[in-house]
């Protein structure tokens, strides 16, 4: 008996909006469709007669998902409803496209051309993946983007020491109110009661309150690649914040496709009707197999990489930093620094002896890594070695270069305890700095930023 006609129409009634349906019921004359097609994330069919007690089976409105339907169903029809709906998904991601590809678009001014077509384009994509290389201004695309959709309450979800970075751009590049959430249970409760424009949080404040902050109307993820692993509360929280139809901004400098974890939460998040199933997703693109202990997802299929490149570049806006070309050349100059002979006696030891000597107080080194970690540390300061050193150090060429400018400086170190030197150094050399290391509260790093930046500290001492 041949196969049945199927015709997929729309879905109606039976199924959620923009998904369409196809009866279990029928005869598929032992028909088996592909497992990643079927949408149960935890019992995976292997026909389409599984279905319990429904009475349909519901897929999303995906052309991708069609073709692969009609590979296993040769029978199958498509109504010419679902065939319109279908052209409309192929002409948005079509203009989506065309819009990545813009060299400049009418916008803000004060933006560089390709801020304004980034903006443009989370506008248009309404949830995706922002993923400029570090340094090219994802902050105040997304916050143009968000100037320009006009959301009563907005939500932006980043690391504690980013939090009053995002404070003071909002209050730069949009007309919107902004508060930082904070303080005890009850203060943060009245925050959210009184939000009107941004509220700006970090991760575990955003699971913590996740059933409050549904009440966004946008969301932005700053650095989203911290919630990978799907299976975490954050995780979860995080796809209860962003809902089904509230416009969402990921932003991430380092999107990673190595494993199934590291991109699908992320493609959930942008569309959670076509990618609700990890399991299914699984089952596509990768090798799934068992071990006897349980399911084990291994590399990207090879005959399904191509699909899965073009499937994420769908959802995702991702520019090299070749576009800063254009602004202004950073000027680099290497300043010699010469140990000075009480300096260059240690250094010598330690290279020669694998160990060094000062007012009778011997440091070993303790292998190949502690050994170069000693020579760095003796050619940097060697009070990082010997606590209490106050000889010369690489702090003096450093005094000299501050010295010769009248504008700003900022200096980076590897080592907490060299700040805290170099801070009481130049303090002494007529210098006033201000800190930002790891090991300062969220409101101590948000103070010494703003003295810095408001002038009061000509240096800023950073790890």
């Amino acid at each position: 008996m041949p196969t049945p006609g199927i015709t997929l129409t729309p879905a109606d009634s039976v199924t959620v909006e923009g998904r369409w349906e196809i009866n279990p019921r029928l005869d598929l004359n032992g028909k088996r469709l592909d497992r990643m097609i079927l949408r149960s994330s935890r019992r995976l069919p292997d026909d389409l007669a599984y279905a319990g007690k429904s009475r349909s089976v519901t897929f999303p409105v995906d052309g991708d998902i069609c073709r692969r339907l009609r590979a296993h169903l040769p029978n199958l029809e498509i109504s010419a409803r679902l065939m319109i709906k279908l052209a409309d998904v192929r002409d948005r991601q079509t203009d989506i496209s065309a819009c990545a590809s813009l060299d400049d678009v009418n916008g803000t001014e004060a933006l560089w051309p390709f801020q304004r077509v980034g903006s443009l384009w989370l506008r248009s994509i309404h949830r995706g993946i922002l993923a400029d290389e570090q340094g090219m201004g994802k902050t105040v695309t997304a916050l143009d983007a968000a100037e320009h959709l006009k959301p009563e309450r907005a939500l932006i979800v980043c690391s504690d020491a980013k939090r009053q970075d995002w404070y003071d751009h909002v209050k730069a590049w949009t007309s919107l109110e902004a508060k930082i959430l904070d303080g005890d249970a009850e203060g943060r409760k009245g925050h959210i009661a009184d939000w009107d424009g941004f509220l700006i949080c970090n991760y575990k404040l955003a699971e913590m309150h996740r059933a409050q902050l549904c009440l966004s109307d946008l969301v932005i993820l700053d650095e989203v690649h911290k919630i990978r692993n799907r299976q975490t509360k954050m995780a979860r929280a995080l796809r209860q914040i962003c809902g089904k139809t509230a416009p969402v901004f990921l932003l991430t400098a380092t999107p990673s496709v190595n494993h199934t974890q590291d991109i699908w939460i992320l493609l959930h998040l942008c569309d959670p009707a076509r990618f609700g199933s990890f399991w299914s997703f699984a089952y596509r693109f990768f090798e799934v197999s068992s071990n006897g202990f349980g399911v084990v997802v291994g590399d990207v299929k090879k005959d399904e990489q191509e699909n899965l490149d073009r499937i994420i570049q769908t959802y995702m806006l991702c520019r090299p930093k070749t576009m800063l070309e254009g602004m202004p050349k950073v000027n680099r100059r290497t300043v010699l620094h010469k140990m000075a002979p009480q300096q260059m006696v240690l250094y010598k030891q330690m290279e020669t002896a694998e160990e060094a000597c000062l007012d009778g107080e011997v440091v070993e080194s303790k292998g190949p890594l502690s050994w170069i970690t000693r020579l760095r540390q003796l050619a940097l300061h060697p009070g990082l070695v010997f606590p209490g050193y106050n000889g010369p150090s690489k702090l003096d060429t450093l005094a000299e270069v501050i010295q010769e400018r009248s504008s700003k400086v900022v200096v980076f170190t590897n080592y907490e305890q060299l700040v805290k030197i170099a801070q009481e150094y130049l303090h002494e050399q007529g210098i006033y700095s201000t800190s930002m290391t790891g090991k300062l509260s969220s409101g101590r790093q948000a103070d010494n930023l703003q003295e810095f930046r408001q002038g009061d500290a000509q240096v800023l001492l950073a790890t």
